[in-house]
C-alpha cells in the first residue's frame, strides 16, 4: 500500500483561539485533501497539552453548564469552545472595534458555513484527541442548539 497516502494540500486555516478564563487557548486545525476536490474538510482539535496546567484545569474540573434542550455538559469543555461570560452561547457575538483573538465555536462555524460555496460536497468531520475529543463531540451539540440544521446535514 506504498501509493495509498493520504496528501494534505492545503491547510485551510489554524485557529489559536483564547478561552473564557483568558489563559490557556483552544487550538484547532482545518484542512482537506485538495487533490480529489470533493473531499471532507476535517477539523481536528487539539487535545491537552502534557505541561501546560491551565490545559489541564479545563478537563479536570468540577464545574457544569446546563444547556437548555441538551442536558449538563462539563464547564470546562463549553469554556474552552466559546461559552460566553455572562451570557453563555448567543447564536452570534457582537462585533467589538477592539480587536479580540477568534473564539473557536464562532470562527469555526463561520469557516464552515462558506464551504457549500468552495466544495461541491460541504461536508466535514469533527475529530480530536483528549480534550480535543471532547470539543470534537461537544462542537456539532452546539450547532444543534443554535437550530444551525442546513450545517449540520
Amino acid at each position: 500500500m506504498a501509493g495509498n497516502k493520504l496528501q494534505v494540500n492545503q491547510l485551510v486555516q489554524q485557529f489559536h483561539c483564547v478561552e473564557y478564563q483568558e489563559k490557556a487557548t483552544t487550538q484547532a486545525f482545518m484542512f482537506r485533501d485538495q487533490q480529489q476536490g470533493k473531499e471532507p474538510t476535517v477539523v481536528a482539535f487539539r487535545g491537552t497539552e502534557t505541561f501546560d496546567s491551565d490545559a489541564w484545569f479545563a478537563g479536570v474540573g468540577l464545574s457544569w453548564y446546563e444547556l437548555p434542550g441538551v442536558g449538563e455538559v462539563h464547564g470546562g469543555f463549553t469554556r474552552a469552545l466559546g461559552l460566553q461570560k455572562n451570557v453563555g452561547w448567543p447564536k452570534n457575538l457582537e462585533k467589538s472595534h477592539v480587536k479580540q483573538p477568534a473564539v473557536a465555536y464562532y470562527a469555526i462555524r463561520e469557516m464552515l458555513s462558506n464551504l457549500p460555496e468552495k466544495n461541491d460536497n460541504g461536508k466535514f468531520i469533527v475529530t480530536g484527541h483528549s480534550l480535543g475529543g471532547a470539543l470534537a463531540i461537544l462542537f456539532p451539540a452546539i450547532l444543534a442548539f443554535h437550530q444551525e440544521a442546513w450545517l449540520l446535514k
